[in-house]
């Protein structure tokens, strides 16, 4: 079960071996990283997977440039998630994170409303 503890390990693991200097066990680790990240992206609602994707874009324009494009798909329950993983974020403390999930938040309203 590919759950937040396992997350949780696997992480730590990963930061203990870059310490420790053990490329080649950091490597494999990063590798098994990559693949269960694709394995939860893929299991992700679209709406998630969505938002994921936004959060990825740095660039405001290119940003904009896709929620005009996908962002009708979803309509309304983008909010919902945009609401879902704000609080998600609000809870950890990401500043920064919340300030781009309002950015994104208010960009969509421009486009659906």
């Amino acid at each position: 079960v590919l759950d937040d503890n396992f997350m949780m390990i696997l992480n730590l693991n990963l930061q203990e071996s870059q310490k420790r200097g053990d490329q080649e066990t950091f490597a494999r680790l990063q590798e098994i990283h990559e693949i269960v990240v694709g394995v939860l992206r893929e299991q992700m609602q679209p709406e998630l997977r969505f938002v994921n994707d936004l959060l990825s874009i740095e660039d405001d324009t290119a940003l904009i440039a896709e929620l005009q494009q996908q962002a009708p798909e979803f309509g309304d329950v983008l909010f919902d998630v945009l609401d879902a993983v704000q609080e998600i974020v609000t809870a950890q403390g990401q500043t920064a994170m919340i300030e781009r999930l309002q950015f994104i938040k208010t960009e969509a309203q421009k486009i659906l409303n």
